[in-house]
Formats: C-alpha cells, sequence, structure tokens
C-alpha cells in the first residue's frame, strides 16, 4: 500500500496519515508532474489553508479523474473539483464569515463503529460546507449539517428522515464507491478542537479506512482537562492564563480584554475578545488581589490597584444626572447592568475589608447609590439600562413600583455588593435596599425568574445570602442559605460538580438559538455550567464558610475545589492552558455542549465571569484555611 497525499502544508489529518500508512505527500502544484499509477489511494487535502474550496489546475483535474476511472479510492477535502460537480458559486472568503456552521449539528447516518454511532452529533466549531450540484443519483451522505437541533450528543433513528436531507446540508459523502467527499476543513481537525473527540476520531477511520488503512495511530486530542494540582497549584496555574492569553492592558492601566471568543475557525484560531468591560475588569482585580494575599505579589497588588483605579477613573460618570454611573463597556458607553455594577466592585469592597484602606470606598458608593435611586420597590432593578430613555419620568416610574426581575442572575450580586458596602459605612438605605431585594427573590424562590436554568439560579445565590445572614445574623435568612445549598444538592454530579438543570425549562434562555442561550437541551444531560453557574460556587462556599464558621461548608468548598483542578484545561496552547471553558460534559470531561449561543458557546473563555470568578473564590478559601483574610 502506497498513499499519495497532495496538500500544501502538514496538517492533522496527513500526521494521521503519516503515522498510520506508507504514504508520501507533495504540493498541488508538484502533483501535476507527478505520476499518479503506483500510489494505492489519493488523499486531497485542500483545507489547510483559509481560501475558497480549491479548483484543481487543468493539468492535476486530468490525472485524478483518470485515477478514479480504474476504481482507485480518493478522499476529497474542501476541494471544488469533482467527477460531473459543480459548486454553489463564488461567495467563499477565508471561513470567518456569518455563513459558518458555528451554531448547527452535524448528524452522523453511516455506519456504527466502536467511537461514533448512527444519530450522533458532532460540532465543526467555526466551520462551513460547501454546496455541490449535480450529484450523481447513487452518491449518499454519512455526516450532514442538521441545524440548530435541541439535543445534547444524540438524535434517535425515528427522528431522521433520510428522504428529506437534501445534498447541499451533507457534509462527509460518497460520490460513488471509490470516492469519499468531504465538503468542508477537515485538515485540523484535532487544532481546530472538533467536538466530541472520540466521535471525530471515528469519522477519521472511516476516512482512512476508505483509503484502505486499517491500523490507524489516533492523534492525541489539543488539550486535556484535569490539572492534577491542589487548590494552591491550581490557582497559580489558573492565573498565569491571563499572561498567557494577554488579557491585561499595560499591566491593567487600560483594563482588561473580555477573554476568548467561542469560535474556532478551521486553521485552529480562537481570537481573543478585545471587548473591555468592567465587571470583568472587577473581577480580574479580584483574582490578583487574592494573589497578593496569598503570595505577597506586589506586581499583583499593583494590577490590582490598575484595574480598580481604571473602573473608577476611567468608566465611571463623574457629574451631572447620571453620577456615579459604572460604565458597562467601552462601546456600550450609556449602558449600565446592575449585577455586572455589583461584581465590578466586590473587588474593591474585599480589598477594604482585607486592608482598611477606604481610599475608593466614595467611588464604590457613588456607583451603588445610582444604582439605587433607579431601583424598584422591591429592592431591585430592570435588567438593563440605557441612559437614553432614563428621563426624570422614567426613573419616577422606576422607584415607585416593583421591577419585578425577582432574578438571581440579574440582581443578587448588586444586593450581595449593597450589604458589602453596608458592613463598611453602616448606611441604612444600603441595608434596606439589599434585605428588600433579596427577600423579594427568595419570596418565590424555588420559582425565581431563571435565565439560563434553576442550577444558575442555585449556585447564584450562595454568596449573596451569605453576605445577607453576616450583615442581619437572621436565623430566617440562615435557613435560606442552607435551604438553596442543600437544593443544590439535587444536581450534585460524581465528578463533584453539579449537572445544569432547568425543571419545566422555564429559563427564558433555555433551549434556544441564535440568542444568548443555555447549552442545556434536556434535563439529565451531564453537563456543568462555568460562565452562568459553578462559578461562582469557589466563592460562595468558602464565603459561606467565613460567615457561618460551619465545615459543612468548608466541606463544599474543598469538593468544588477539587472540582476545579479535574476541570482546568491543561495545554500547549498559552491561550487555554490553565483556563475554564463555559461548558464541560461531564461524561467525556471535554468542552462539549450545544452550541446555539450567538457569542458565548461552549469554548467560550471569560476572563471575568469564569476564569476570575473561579480564581477569587479558590483564593478566599485558601486564605480562610491559611489565617490570611481577617476575621469578622
Amino acid at each position: 500500500m502506497s498513499i499519495l497525499i497532495i496538500s500544501d502544508a502538514v496538517s492533522d489529518l496527513s500526521n494521521v496519515l503519516m503515522n498510520s500508512a506508507k504514504c508520501d505527500m507533495i504540493s498541488f502544484k508538484e502533483a501535476e508532474q507527478k505520476d499518479l499509477t503506483g500510489y494505492t489511494a489519493l488523499a486531497l487535502l485542500c483545507g489547510t489553508e483559509n481560501i475558497r474550496p480549491r479548483v484543481l489546475s487543468a493539468a492535476l483535474r486530468i490525472k485524478v479523474e483518470e485515477f478514479a476511472e480504474i476504481g482507485k479510492p480518493i478522499f476529497y477535502e474542501w476541494c471544488a473539483s469533482l467527477g460531473h460537480t459543480v459548486t454553489d458559486g463564488d461567495d467563499y472568503n477565508d471561513g470567518r464569515d456569518s455563513m459558518s456552521d458555528t451554531m448547527n449539528r452535524y448528524i452522523y447516518i453511516g455506519n456504527d463503529n466502536e467511537r461514533i454511532k448512527y444519530g450522533d452529533l458532532v460540532d465543526s466549531q467555526a466551520n462551513r460546507g460547501c454546496n455541490y450540484i449535480f450529484i450523481p443519483e447513487n452518491a449518499y451522505p454519512v455526516l450532514y449539517n442538521g441545524g440548530h437541533i435541541i439535543s445534547h450528543d444524540h438524535v434517535d433513528k425515528s427522528e431522521i428522515n433520510t428522504d428529506d436531507i437534501v445534498s447541499k446540508d451533507w457534509r462527509l459523502w460518497y460520490y460513488d464507491k471509490n470516492r469519499l467527499v468531504c465538503s468542508f476543513r477537515i485538515s485540523n481537525f484535532v487544532k481546530a478542537r472538533f467536538a466530541p473527540f472520540e466521535s471525530w476520531c471515528g469519522i477519521i477511520e472511516i476516512i482512512l479506512k476508505h483509503l484502505g488503512i486499517e491500523k490507524i495511530q489516533m492523534p492525541e486530542p489539543y488539550y486535556k482537562l484535569g490539572s492534577n494540582c491542589d487548590a494552591v497549584g491550581t490557582f497559580d496555574k489558573g492565573l498565569k492564563w491571563f499572561d498567557g492569553c494577554n488579557i491585561l492592558i499595560d499591566n491593567g492601566k487600560a483594563g482588561a480584554r473580555e477573554g476568548m471568543a467561542h469560535p474556532i475557525y478551521p486553521d485552529g484560531i480562537q481570537a481573543v475578545r478585545q471587548n473591555v468591560r468592567v465587571d470583568c475588569i472587577g473581577e480580574i482585580a479580584g483574582a490578583y488581589l487574592f494573589d497578593y494575599i496569598l503570595n505577597n505579589n506586589k506586581n499583583s497588588l499593583s494590577v490590582y490597584k490598575n484595574l480598580s483605579d481604571f473602573i473608577f477613573d476611567k468608566m465611571q460618570i463623574k457629574s451631572g444626572k447620571f453620577a456615579g454611573m459604572l460604565r458597562w463597556t467601552e462601546g456600550a458607553w450609556c449602558t449600565v447592568y446592575g449585577d455586572d455594577t455589583g461584581r465590578a466592585v466586590i473587588s474593591t469592597l474585599l480589598y477594604m475589608m482585607y486592608t482598611e484602606d477606604l481610599s475608593h470606598l466614595p467611588q464604590v458608593e457613588a456607583a451603588l447609590e445610582f444604582l439605587i435611586s433607579i431601583t424598584g420597590t422591591d429592592g431591585l432593578m430592570e435588567h438593563g439600562v440605557h441612559t437614553s430613555y432614563l428621563t426624570d419620568e422614567k426613573i419616577k416610574e422606576m422607584t415607585s413600583k416593583p421591577s419585578n426581575q425577582y432574578c438571581a442572575h440579574r440582581n443578587a450580586y448588586y444586593s450581595a455588593a449593597l450589604l458589602l458596602a453596608y458592613r463598611l459605612n453602616n448606611k441604612q438605605i444600603y441595608y434596606d435596599t439589599a434585605v428588600k431585594g433579596l427577600s423579594t427573590i427568595m419570596g418565590v424562590y424555588p420559582e425565581t425568574m431563571r435565565a439560563i436554568s434553576e442550577t444558575e439560579e442555585l449556585c447564584r445565590l450562595v454568596f449573596p445570602l451569605s453576605c445577607l445572614y453576616q450583615v442581619t445574623g437572621n436565623e430566617e435568612h440562615k435557613n435560606w442559605l442552607y435551604d438553596v445549598c442543600e437544593r443544590l444538592e439535587n444536581y450534585h454530579h460524581e465528578s463533584g460538580g453539579y449537572t445544569e438543570v432547568d425543571p419545566g425549562y422555564k429559563a427564558y434562555r433555555s433551549r434556544t438559538a441564535g440568542t444568548e442561550s443555555s447549552m442545556l437541551a434536556d434535563n439529565g444531560n451531564e453537563i456543568a455550567e462555568l460562565l452562568y453557574s459553578l462559578n461562582w460556587l469557589p466563592l460562595g462556599f468558602s464565603y459561606a464558610y467565613y460567615v457561618t464558621k460551619d465545615n459543612y461548608f468548608l466541606e463544599k468548598w474543598e469538593s468544588i475545589a477539587k472540582f476545579m483542578s479535574d476541570t482546568q484545561i491543561v495545554s500547549k496552547d498559552r491561550k487555554i492552558d490553565g483556563a475554564w471553558s463555559r461548558c464541560i460534559d461531564l461524561k467525556r470531561m471535554e468542552v462539549y455542549g450545544m452550541p446555539h449561543d450567538v457569542g458565548w458557546g461552549p469554548h467560550a473563555i471569560e476572563s471575568g465571569w469564569t476564569v476570575a470568578e473561579i480564581l477569587m473564590g479558590l483564593g478566599l478559601g485558601i486564605a480562610l484555611k491559611n489565617d490570611k483574610f481577617p476575621e469578622l
């Protein structure tokens, strides 16, 4: 057996071929002069560059067609020159366009093998397909684009009608018994983190067996989950990610970037989100604050101060009708979110608790008092506010009636920030607003207004309810805290994490596509959410222990800290090494979930919400265990 690979660059797929069989590899230009008759099979790997589907030169096209006519197997990838077919025009760019399959799922309808079964779903990330016209009648697909499918990893055979599958949606298909065609760029399936990885290895097995290869040397995945570190090592590794991904801007003096965008392109590129937003900046400041507390790292203290100064010097309105408001982002300059503002200032409040340096207290008070000025009679505020409609009449309307935003996702950390600030300034309005707000939420609990899932609501209540009990000492408030944690235990997973569950699918972002949406398809899916749910627990459990001194919460913190170690990304790629992605399939221990979110899919890595929130919670727990945080 001797296989000829025609490609202009080495790729994951060419490496698998070279490692599994006797292969020669030459460029497309070299192939024009090459005698192909001595080879048993051809692999045309055209997807290694950001180009349109490749049109073979006339000289090479003749050779390839002659090879096909004598019945030898050929594999075509991202190739526009194939038998009698014609591609669908010249509208391709480098693959980074709105036509990608980012939110679509591919469905496998070929024969079962050990790695992939009929009806299994696979994601090719930000890829796209080439539409072939004039398909032979005997052609048939083994993989097709099923669109926005509300399912985690499999579609039942009874739900698949192969008669309804049109050729423009074919992604891997047989032109005839000798020619296997891949209409998308599969060459760098490892680097581009196609998921689930094992299922894609099953598809690669089909390709190699078509070329006559039986003993296949499969590659290692691009990353693994699990740093095998204790909480201290997990914290230290996580903090290094900020440097590896270049998150800080001028050491924090100009803020920080949002994190990694979720699309991964066929060449493996995953862009850094350049957005500068106050919530992420405040949370990152908290991560660096705890590095200073734990390790006496003076540079981390400088980073904390730079980030805090940026929030209050550059992102806070200083005068006028909206004085005190923290602008949400450099782009959304006139927008404010209560929960995001709360999380932006919590690290500053923790710093003041630790150092008794109250120099930023007036700015924190201004930010919170602006929110109080637009809060409803139920102690809660509207989800997002834009100054363009914030007239005197609108403010009067907002403050004279309940907001009815009884949602931890939207308001709980706003209440928590008020309570932490109250401990420093004893201003009654902070106490009254926060107690009213959390009481309103708990008044409808567990039927709160869900955004992503009930799991999120529960996780997001632990820290604010700890702050509430810390301030009031009220036994009912303490019972709320324990009740939330006990209810959360219903969703505990053997991995140490908690699965996403949305009873009745009542969350307004549940089972949707093309907007901000949940990763959850069906209750019972073994997935963990680290953007909206479990990311809040390290801080929540550690603060609950700080307030109650109950080892029940210390044990919960230790368990979630172990889970964070077990799910921390380990990779040679410094842009992801040490971080946590949004969604984890707990059965596979792999980043994988329903990819329907318009901006933050399974592979998104938020610098604030996810990485920094986890690090703050790990840091506080470590500090408490080592007596490095002041007593109440």
